[in-house]
């Protein structure tokens, strides 16, 4: 609780102790409530599946335990790449996703 009102409190004129105003705790609120998945947490999650390729697979889709529906949504929304046959270009596909 103390590095909270550290982090978003402020002192009023006159009064030593720290207080949270109720705009800046619904601001934190929902900073830490929201997805803060970042674009390259992403791409570093879809390297690890595909073992380090530029690259991932159905295989490798399904090595990490994606459900089908998943795998069918990624397969489906997911650019080819252009260099491999069967092959999923991940860094694209973040790259679209996260400039929504």
């Amino acid at each position: 609780m103390e590095r909270l009102l550290q982090s978003i409190g402020t002192k009023q004129e006159g009064d030593e102790k720290l207080a949270v105003e109720f705009d800046a705790f619904v601001e934190y609120m929902i900073k830490v409530t929201s997805d803060t998945t970042t674009q390259g947490e992403i791409i570093q999650a879809f390297r690890d599946l595909a073992q380090d390729k530029d690259f991932v697979t159905v295989s490798d889709l399904q090595r990490g335990g994606l459900s089908q529906d998943r795998i069918a949504y990624l397969t489906a929304n997911m650019p080819a790449y252009q260099a491999v046959e069967g092959g999923f270009d991940y860094n694209a596909w973040a790259a679209i996703a996260f400039s929504r």
